[in-house]
């Protein structure tokens, strides 16, 4: 499970593994505060695709394990 936090904090994105031993897994911080306008895992399960938006600029971001 992938998790968005944004507000009043910096944007981030965390993963969730509710059987681990550290549950909680900060993937990535985005400075700057952009917008996290959608997120999804890819196919294979092995990579997350996030998309923001900034004032400027509007990206895609892909986050893989590097297996």
């Amino acid at each position: 499970l992938a998790v968005v936090i944004q507000g009043t904090e910096t944007p981030s994105v965390w993963i969730v593994e509710p059987d681990a031993t550290l549950p909680y897994r900060q993937l990535i911080e985005f400075a700057g505060g952009p917008r996290i306008r959608g997120i999804a895992w890819s196919a294979s399960g092995d990579a997350v695709i996030i998309g923001k938006h900034d004032v400027a600029s509007s990206d895609i971001v892909l986050m893989d394990s590097g297996k």
